[in-house]
């Protein structure tokens, strides 16, 4: 790909102990024991099973010293030691990462850096329990939960509530009054205890203290005020936040013997994970030590998950990885043949804005209005019904429903490449792609703007590729900037080139803790624009974006989300690894899905819907002699197998290779050598766990491991790409002015009427035609109504969307009554088989608060043009009314004065939007160019000389277009606003699949006015327009 670049800064993660190691497993039953106790010796090791299961440490030791049966001991220590020979996955000790440059590499001495913490689900807790102590209520502030909005006559918003050392939230409300009322609108929002108790003295006469004070408190246990003494999840480890809170209110803290008495337990605990650091590797006693001055503090905790660890290794000042960036240069080369090209947005995301279109339009609303899940559209469709209480079954764990379909998507003829090409080559251990014919993708040869992460091996002067994509490229090195500056440069210079690419909009850090097991992961330090800030407390370091401060809407089929405070687009971004589709809050599950709109976050290889994961056996893809695409997989499943043996039997049957990973997840857990007896009964007992287990081929020598690379690694680097095409660089993300004098909602008896008129789509022509007009005429003539329009529209059923201006309110009988008579009998006929009486939302934000009634003047002229036209082609049996839309569109453009130049800027920009939306298959333009080529003569007709009946129409039309004023605003935004006219013209007119007829139009219309431009160059003159 011509467009990207690979930063030179890279991580790379090891295990604890190098694969020569693993020879050292013995191959027989009897020869484990000794094997197993000799572990207990090695203190790198034996710290590492210790800082991860406390439990099962000091149950080995009582193996090693004869204190007890020996059980599970062999099998689960084994297991622990494959991992720290195999498993690059962060975990404790077993793991370590270093940062690489150009001219770095790594150590196999044993160097590291040490950085260890308090687990944040304990600190969680702690900070819990502390916020109960009255000289802790008395020093804080409170703020103000910034979740809460008004609906009706109550407050909803979202409160965490902790229960058996775990956080988790609901949706509650309060009743609004004017106190409440008060304090939620502050301009304040953050004091002490003593000044909200003054405040509200001052405020509300005849009230106690004491009422005051337990009402303060109710707010407080309400979670409607949040105590500032809590966790900051991008900043500092949070022990040193609880302690350096500590240290700048010690003198009232001290007062309370008990709480003076906690803090110091936690200095200590402080200094001794320092010692712990300094030494790298240490003994236990120093665990215990710690344990003891946590057990002064009154806070229950569980000692495995009590202290976490990051090993870092130094690396050397010498190297040359070139060699490297190299084969990655390489690699993405292939990925632009074989890649995922389409931006991959998330289905729930679309569900979204399909639902929030039928409910708002083009309505700019508060975020959290539309995702209330009782009031709103709310997000993720299966929590709709959760926020409604049953005694019955709240109480009862629902199963979940099976998925009896596929989301899969097939693309057919990539399907059938993957399908033949293994058929032709079931028994081949290798299948090289460079040999193939890869015509059949579509190669891409730019990526899209943005920074992404990208994951690999390196052995034998191969490359294996273990994943790309992203939204960021910050997610998969987040949890190391916490403490590790060198990682924060290398988050910082990402960053940095995230923003250059979102210029004039706010880049925002997305900060929640969904519970308290996520902290550990979620812990970071990354320097963005601003934080957006979802109950949890934000670092105070940059700005903060309130959720409540977020309107979302949709423009051109795109999510806008906009901060109101600052009037502009925020972009939000997660710099972290953390499975936030479990489990979460609907408004956080939002914000990180929204990561995907715009951003190419899957470049993994097409595989066009063929499930390759169910192929008991895939051999190894490779693209050359040193890029492997995909590693050999087996699938192995219980039935297949009566015992070991009979195990082993299988293997060799199936050619499967004498070292093979246990692969779960995407993640290679451990190295299985199936001639050990010891390590094959590991593989035997997860195959009966599982009853269908895959393991991967192990790419590294195992019998020639004595290299500086003798260690399994992973390395993730930083991909970045930029190209000056931006399709949404039009589009208009800042607010329009409001005026609280335009109406904009309309009911039943008010002065707009609108109904709904379900009906066929065939059928739709004549009705408008006949049934329609007649009746528009009617109430026009009769004094009832003005101006009225009509749309075409599917939510999920087709029907004509129609709007009357009343005149005078007291008309409405009169109205029904002409109504009735025309439509009865169609309803009869079956002609239309509903009506319904609807509210009219005026889409005040799209068409421009002080402009809305000369839009809806434009709707008018445009409705009536459309049922003239619609009469002419009937009439005419002119069926390619494509042709006329073509005229009408450029209409629009010469009633504003638009140049040819400029039409040809809208009309381009509109149709690459409708472009990408269908997959930006390329085959789509070059239909286009043959269509236009096709009709090229019947096109410069219609634009330049119809006939004498039809340019009648179009003339009326104009000048009445001709004659509405816009507002200055509108006139501002004049291209966004022809963008929205243009659309609904063509929805007015078209019958079935508007949005492909809009694409395809809009491409021919381009290709015109570059012609037109191309003559304007040749001849060097300018050509009036004389249409009328």
């Amino acid at each position: 790909m011509k467009n990207i670049s690979l930063l030179p800064n890279k991580i790379i993660r090891q295990p604890l102990l190098s694969l020569n190691k693993y020879n050292q497993i013995p191959e027989k039953e009897k020869e484990l024991n000794s094997f197993i106790d000799s572990l207990f010796f090695n203190k790198e090791f034996s710290e590492a099973v210790y800082l991860s299961s406390p439990s099962l440490y000091k149950e080995w030791e009582k193996v090693v010293k004869k204190e007890k049966e020996r059980g599970k001991i062999n099998e689960a220590i084994l297991k622990y030691f494959l991992r720290s020979v195999s498993n690059t996955v962060p975990f404790g000790l077993f793991t370590s990462y270093t940062t690489l440059s150009s001219n770095s590499s790594l150590d196999n001495e044993k160097k590291y850096k040490r950085y260890s913490s308090i687990d944040l689900e304990y600190l969680l807790n702690l900070l819990n329990h502390l916020n109960q102590y009255p000289i802790i209520i008395q020093t804080v502030k409170y703020r103000r939960n910034n979740t809460i909005y008004k609906i009706g006559d109550k407050y909803r918003y979202i409160e965490p509530k902790f229960s058996k050392g775990n956080i988790s939230y609901t949706l509650s409300s309060i009743d609004s009054d004017e106190l409440i009322d008060y304090l939620v609108s502050h301009e304040n929002d953050t004091m002490t205890f003593e000044e909200l108790k003054n405040m509200i003295l001052n405020l509300v006469d005849g009230v106690e203290e004491e009422e005051v004070t337990a009402y303060l408190l109710d707010l407080i246990n309400s979670k409607i005020y949040i105590s500032s003494f809590e966790a900051t999840l991008n900043e500092e480890d949070l022990l040193n936040q609880v302690i350096n809170f500590y240290k700048e209110n010690s003198s009232k803290i001290d007062t309370d013997e008990e709480l003076k008495k906690i803090f110091s337990s936690l200095i200590k605990v402080k200094e001794k994970l320092i010692e712990l650091d300094k030494k790298v590797f240490n003994s236990i006693d120093i665990y215990n030590e710690i344990f003891k001055d946590l057990r002064k503090i009154g806070v229950d905790f569980k000692e495995k998950f009590v202290i976490n660890s990051n090993l870092k290794k130094i690396p050397k000042s010498i190297n040359d990885t070139e060699n490297i960036d190299i084969k990655l240069n390489k690699l993405m080369s292939v990925l632009s043949k074989v890649s995922k090209k389409n931006i991959k947005e998330d289905s729930n995301l679309t569900v979204f804005k399909r639902s929030f279109y039928n409910r708002y339009e083009d309505k700019e609303v508060a975020l959290v209005e539309a995702l209330d899940n009782e009031l709103g559209i709310g997000y993720l469709p299966h929590l709709k019904e959760e926020v409604i209480f049953s005694d019955l079954i709240d109480d009862v764990t629902m199963p979940q429903v099976r998925k009896v379909t596929s989301e899969r998507k097939v693309e057919t003829k990539v399907h059938n490449f993957w399908l033949n090409l293994l058929l032709r080559n079931p028994e081949k251990k290798e299948i090289n792609l460079a040999k193939e014919d890869l015509t059949i993708f579509k190669e891409e040869n730019e990526a899209k703007n943005g920074a992404f992460s990208i994951s690999y091996s390196y052995t034998k002067d191969k490359i294996y590729l273990k994943h790309i994509g992203g939204t960021t490229g910050t997610n998969l090195i987040g949890r190391f900037s916490n403490s590790d500056t060198e990682v924060q440069e290398i988050i910082n210079y990402v960053t940095d080139f995230e923003k250059s690419l979102l210029k004039n909009k706010i880049v925002a850090e997305v900060i929640h803790l969904p519970n308290n097991r996520a902290g550990n992961i979620l812990i970071r330090k990354v320097n963005r624009d601003a934080e957006i800030s979802i109950i949890s407390k934000a670092s105070g370091n940059t700005k903060v974006i309130d959720v409540n401060d977020l309107y979302i809407s949709l423009k051109r089929n795109r999510i806008v989300l906009r901060s109101k405070k600052e009037n502009k687009e925020v972009v939000p971004f997660l710099s972290s690894a953390q499975n936030y589709h479990y489990n979460s809050l609907p408004i956080y599950h939002f914000l990180c899905d929204l990561q995907s709109q715009d951003r190419h976050n899957d470049y993994s290889i097409n595989f066009g819907g063929f499930n390759i994961g169910d192929l008991e056996y895939c051999p190894r893809l490779t693209y050359g002699k040193d890029v492997i695409l995909r590693k050999a997989t087996w699938l192995l499943k219980k039935d297949n197998n009566k015992g070991i043996e009979s195990l082993k039997a299988d293997l060799i049957k199936k050619s499967v290779p004498r070292y093979i990973y246990i692969t779960s997840g995407g993640e290679d857990k451990m190295i299985i050598d199936i001639e050990n007896y010891n390590t094959l009964n590991i593989l035997y007992q997860e195959i009966e766990k599982n009853k269908i287990l895959r393991v991967t081929e192990c790419i590294y020598d195992m019998h020639n491991n004595e290299t500086p690379e003798s260690y399994a690694n992973e390395y993730i680097g930083v991909v970045k790409s930029q190209k000056e095409l931006n399709i949404f660089k039009n589009i208009s993300t800042t607010h329009k002015i409001e005026n609280n004098n335009v109406k904009r909602t309309f009911i039943y008896g008010d002065e707009w009427v609108y109904f709904k008129l379900y009906t066929g789509r065939i059928t739709s022509d004549q009705l408008l035609i006949e049934n329609i007009s007649r009746i528009a005429t009617k109430l026009k003539e009769s004094g009832i109504i003005d101006k009225w329009f009509f749309i075409r529209f599917t939510d999920p059923d087709f029907h004509l969307r129609l709007r009357f201006h009343l005149k005078n309110e007291k008309n409405y009988s009169e109205m029904s009554k002409i109504i009735h008579n025309e439509l009865s009998h169609l309803l009869e006929e079956q002609k239309i088989w509903k009506l319904d009486l609807s509210t009219y939302n005026r889409e005040l934000e799209r068409y421009y608060w002080q402009n809305i009634e000369s839009s809806e003047t434009i709707f008018h002229i445009d409705s009536e043009y459309t049922v003239n036209m619609l009469k002419y082609l009937k009439d005419n049996g002119e069926s390619r009314r494509w042709l006329f839309i073509l005229k009408s569109i450029d209409d629009f453009f010469n009633v504003f004065d638009i140049s040819l130049v400029k039409r040809h800027q809208i009309i381009n920009t509109m149709f690459n939007s409708f472009w990408v939306e269908y997959g930006k298959v390329k085959t789509i333009k070059k239909d286009v160019n043959n269509k236009f080529r096709k009709y090229v003569k019947d096109i410069n007709s219609i634009l330049n000389i119809p006939e004498i009946e039809v340019k009648n129409i179009y003339k009326e039309r104009y000048l009445a277009l001709k004659e509405v004023q816009l507002s200055i605003e509108a006139k501002e935004n004049l291209d966004d606003l022809l963008w929205s006219y243009i659309h609904m013209h063509v929805n007015r007119f078209v019958q079935a699949n508007p949005r492909f007829h809009e694409l395809i139009m809009y491409g021919i219309l381009e290709r015109y006015y570059n012609q037109e431009i191309g003559k304007r160059k040749y001849n060097q003159k300018q050509v009036e327009n004389e249409a009328y």
